[in-house]
Formats: structure tokens, sequence, C-alpha cells
């Protein structure tokens, strides 16, 4: 304030240097904290805090305009209006337009602190509700890593146990106490000295390298008895990322190394009893033929009359029921020797490339005069640009020719049987399908076991062996190849074949 002009009114006001220091540093300091605001405003808006702090910071500049112009009146004013009408524009701001700065000042501080407190308090809230959230965190943690049934123990970067858990000690028949604080090395008759080197070096392996780490070892329990015990350490890291401690978790093994041992003496003793069941079979199957051929050849020369007539129709009927039986049974013969003789891995392939489309046509050609006598459509359906089948060319013949056989067979009269082939990228598939009686549902799932029939009904059934089936299965998967079968009782049946080619 200009001190020229002595009065009662410039009397109130303080002294002119004070006035102009006070303008100076209130300026500085607005604009210090505009500089602190402008810099953190990114933190502040995260934090919420964003729109208090700049009311605040309003009403701090609402504050420092008014000295501004204060410092303005004071030291410009007098050469530019002279000293009389400077001294009258500083008494009017000191005295009348304070008023109003100081007011707006207030209103602003005021609703500044007011949306801080607000904040402050709704932070205080989030902060005591995750506090309370990572306490139940925490302890739900503390009972998972208390209650697993593997064992757990962290250590420090010294190999200093930090904590066990309670399957951990009572494995060992340890105490926490004698634990916590102390070296595994270092704890008396705990483990061997070698085992505890290979575990040091391969701990100080996992902080160094920063990657887990496993090994099997055998270790005695509190029972006594040897475990075999798979153990995986791992690197634990702290804020900053670094490795500061090692975790181990130690998985008992012991049952299922059991299991496993008795699992492969199980399939050695199945491998055995299926070899020895593939040798009765072909040694029965075998004998069963000598016998046989005999039958057939002497009901054949009864059947024919080749030394003259029989003396009664009776006997030439009884001659051929034993031919067909025993046609019969030499057919059964041939299929559980073709099924022995793949299950042991006997019947080798012999792959060629050839046409499918000739072995489809001669295998329906085969079953041509059984559908003419029932009047059954047979339709063929080959893509032109097919391309050659790799594969064993009588397998392949066996395996299509059983199925047309069947879904023949178990076509009523005036049905009909298709064939169609799919091309894919390195595949064929073949679809039978036929308008037969169809498979129920109870009995599809195991039509492709041996002696397996779709029908259980005797008078539905037509004769065979049941294991057609079991065979084109066995040919199918012994191409590397896939049998699928859909069926639907009194509608029809859908044979799928897929082969590489």
């Amino acid at each position: 304030m200009c001190r020229h002009e002595v009065g009662m009114t410039y009397s109130l006001l303080p002294p002119w240097g004070a006035m102009i220091g006070v303008d100076i540093l209130l300026i500085a300091i607005a604009l210090a904290a505009s500089v602190v605001v402008v810099n953190r405003r990114d933190d502040l808006r995260r934090s919420g805090a964003l729109v208090g702090v700049a009311c605040v910071l309003g009403g701090l500049w609402v504050v420092t305009l008014l000295f501004a112009a204060n410092l303005f009146a004071n030291v410009a004013l007098p050469g530019i209006l002279g000293l009389k009408r400077a001294n009258d524009v500083v008494v009017s701001l000191h005295y009348h337009y304070s008023w109003y700065a100081y007011l707006l000042f207030a209103v602003l501080v005021f609703a500044g602190l007011v949306l801080i407190a607000v904040h402050f308090t709704r932070q205080l809230r989030d902060i005591e509700a995750r506090s309370e959230a990572l306490r139940d965190n925490e302890s739900m943690l503390d009972s998972i890593f208390e209650n697993l049934p593997f064992g757990l123990l962290i250590k420090d970067s010294n190999h200093v146990i930090e904590r066990p858990n309670r399957a951990y000690l009572s494995w060992y028949g340890a105490d926490l106490e004698n634990m916590v604080g102390h070296r595994s090395d270092h704890i008396e008759n705990f483990q061997p000295d070698h085992d505890a080197r290979v575990m040091n070096a391969q701990e100080d392996d996992v902080i160094t390298s920063g990657k887990p780490l496993y090994r099997q070892v055998e270790r005695y329990f509190v029972d006594g008895k040897p475990h075999t015990i798979g153990i995986t350490k791992f690197p634990i890291h702290d804020r900053d990322g670094r490795i500061t401690k090692v975790g181990s978790i130690s998985v008992d093994l012991t049952d299922l190394i059991k299991a496993e041992d008795a699992m492969r003496e199980a399939l050695a003793d199945a491998e055995a009893a299926n070899r020895a069941k593939s040798q009765f079979i072909a040694t029965m199957s075998h004998e069963f033929r000598t016998p046989l051929n005999a039958i057939l050849g002497f009901s054949e020369m009864l059947r024919g009359e080749y030394f003259g007539p029989l003396g009664a129709d009776s006997y030439r009927e009884y001659a051929n029921d034993i031919h067909d039986s025993g046609e019969h049974l030499l057919r059964l013969v041939n299929e559980i020797l073709d099924i022995a003789a793949i299950e042991a891995g006997k019947r080798s392939l012999q792959k060629e490339h050839f046409a499918l489309s000739e072995v489809l046509k001669d295998c329906l050609r085969n079953v041509q005069q059984s559908a003419a006598d029932r009047d059954i459509t047979l339709d063929l359906e080959i893509p032109d640009d097919m391309p050659e089948l790799h594969a064993d060319r009588k397998a392949v013949a066996q395996i299509f020719l059983n199925i047309l056989a069947n879904a023949v067979k178990f076509t009523k009269a005036g049905g009909a049987v298709g064939v169609c082939v799919r091309v894919k990228a390195d595949e064929l598939t073949v679809c039978v399908t036929d308008t037969g009686v169809g498979i129920s549902g109870e009995l599809l799932a195991r039509i492709t076991e041996p002696f397996a029939k779709g029908q259980s009904n005797p008078h539905v059934a037509e004769s065979g062996t049941g294991l057609g089936l079991s065979i084109v299965k066995s040919l199918v998967e012994a191409h590397g190849g896939t049998l699928t079968i859909s069926s639907e009782a009194d509608i029809g049946t859908a044979v799928y074949v897929t082969l590489p080619y």
C-alpha cells in the first residue's frame, strides 16, 4: 500500500513492504501447488481425489488473484493512474472486493475439503473391506496349506525352514519348533547327509535359474517303512520379482507305484492267458477239423448215394442234416481260427494298391443271388475319382462280404441294401445300409463282441455264429481304420467302415 498520504483508512492496512512480500509469497505458493497438482493429476484421478483437490486449488487461486491485483495496484498503478487513484484502488480491493473473494475462497475450500473427506472416508471403508477380505484369503490359504494331503515346505534362500505343513510334520514325526528356523541338514536324524547335499544343490539351482525341479527319493517315515516321494521344488518371488524363497511339494507315490507294479503284473498275466487261450483255440480248432472233414465226406457220400440207394427217404434227409450241420460247425471253426490269428498277431496283412470299387462289386455279386431270392434291391454308389486303397485285398473283401451278408440276411423281402463310398483328405468311408430288422439299443453296444447277434429272439434271429462283425472289427482295426454301427429296431442298420488310403 502506498504510504505517501497518511489517513485513518490507510493506517489500518499493513506496511507496504509486508503487503508486497505476502502477495509474492502467496502467488509462489499457488504456482507451486498448481505444478504439483498437474504433475500428479493421474494419481489424483485414479484415487478419486482430483475434484476435491481442484476445488481447494481453485479457492487458493481466488485469493491469489486478489493479492496479485493488490501487488499490481501497489507497484504499477501509481505510475499509471497517479498515487491518489492507486491508493483508492488498494482500499477498494481490501475493504470491498476482498469480501467476495474470501467468500468464494471459503466456499471452494470447504467444498473441496468435504469432497476429499468423503472420498477418504469411502477409501477407508474400502481399505477396511479389502483388509478383511485379505485376512479371509490368508485364513483360507492357511487352511489349504495345512490340510493338503501333500508335504509342503517353504525355505529361505539360505535353506532355513520357514514353514512346514501338517502332512510334512506327520510324515516324519517332527515338531514345528524343532524345524522352523533350522536348516534341514542341521536337524539331527532327519535325512542322510548325501540326500541333504543334493537337496541344497537343487534349491540353489532353483534360486539361480528360476525354474522348478523334480526328483524322486526314497525316505523312511515315522512308520519305519520306506516311501517313494516325488519332490517338486519351485521359486517364490517377492513383490519386486526377486526370488527370495524356495517351496517344496512332496507327494507320496508309494501306493501309486505299487498299483502300477500290480497293473503291469496283471497285464502280463492277461497277455499270457490270452496267448494260452489263442493257442488252445488254435489247437482245438485243428483237432475239430479232422473229424469234421470225415463227417462231411461220409455225409456227402450218403447224400449222393454213391454206393447205391439208402433204402428210405428219411436216411437221405438225415444225411443232408448231418452235412449242413457239419458245414456250419466248420464255418464256426474257421471263424474262431480267424479271430485267434488276428488276436495273436499271426495274421499278417499283405498290403497292395487296388481299386476298392472292384472289391465291392465282387462282394455284391457274391450276395446277389441271395438278395434276388428275397426280392432285395442292391445299390452301389461310387465316386468317379476314388483313389486306390493300400490294404490287404483279401481282408478288405472279407470285411465287406461279411457286412453285406449280414445286411441281406436281416433284410425282409422287398427291402433294399445300399453301398456308398465317400472320399476324404486321407481316408475312405464305405457305408452299408439296409432296411432290415435293425438292432435293439441294448445289443448294439456289444454287437461286435464274439458270438453276439443282433437279434435275441430265436424266431427272428437267423442262423450264424455271431463272429462275423467281430472279425470285421478286428480286420478294420488291423488296417488302422474305424468301424461304426448305427441302427434302430424295425427301421434298419448303417455300418460305416473308414480306412486310410
